[in-house]
């Protein structure tokens, strides 16, 4: 826009008396429903509604955002927890994209990762974790951004099976991305190789804040005594 030209514009013809914001970028009123400055005619101001986290319904639709998730069923569509998966009568999705092959009735997220599950999968993102056992599967504890995942036979890094660490017998190092059991050792999804694992043990590093204010520390980087491994290299 031109130097000093305002940003807004003026709705015309709008009922101010029933006029309300509905989530992040649509309001509506009594007549219509808005999505910044457009009307858009097809969505239905007296059933439509805002679910949470970007998804939108009324009578005939449902909206993830701007777009349309077509065929999904407004009546029973259902965020899950954590914000990433929903659900309705028949099928199950991820950020608006259809689940192939989900058992619905039994299909659940974990909250505040990408993380869900039904009687026959483990699903990462939109992916099947291969081979993961649903009636087995945990989280390490505490769950870390990569959300380390076992079952009774494997590990996995996000949906990345760690091939060589014992499911039985593994456990983080420190507070840290190395895990390790008594043969193996493994930072993220790579496996380090090396390293006298039973000596193994994290050397944080301190570096200023952004701010210049203090310092934190980073658990990337061990040592066994003879060589020092960071970022499992």
């Amino acid at each position: 826009t031109a130097l000093g030209a305002s940003y807004f514009k003026t709705l015309e013809d709008v009922d101010v008396t029933s006029f309300e914001e509905v989530g992040y970028c649509y309001a509506k009123d009594g007549r219509h429903v808005y999505r910044g400055e457009e009307i858009i005619d097809e969505l239905d101001p007296q059933t439509f509604r805002h679910l949470g986290n970007g998804y939108y319904v009324d009578k005939g639709h449902v909206l993830y955002a701007s777009e349309e998730i077509l065929g999904a069923d407004p009546l029973t569509f259902t965020v899950l927890p954590g914000n990433y998966y929903t659900k309705d009568g028949s099928r199950a999705y991820y950020s608006g994209k259809a689940l192939e092959g989900v058992d619905v009735p039994t299909f659940q997220s974990a909250k505040g990762i990408e993380y869900a599950w039904d009687m026959n999968h483990v699903y990462y993102a939109d992916r099947v974790i291969p081979g993961a056992e649903p009636k087995s599967f945990h989280f390490l504890e505490p769950i870390s951004f990569y959300a380390y995942t076992y079952d009774a036979d494997q590990v996995f890094a996000h949906d990345t099976w760690l091939q060589n660490l014992d499911a039985a017998n593994f456990r983080r190092v420190g507070n840290s991305e190395y895990l390790r059991d008594g043969d193996s050792l493994y930072y993220i999804d790579n496996e380090v190789i090396g390293v006298d694992i039973d000596s193994f043990q994290t050397a944080p590093i301190y570096k200023k804040s952004t701010d210049g204010t203090g310092s934190f520390s980073r658990s990337d980087c061990g040592t066994d005594g003879k060589v020092v491994v960071c970022y499992g290299k």
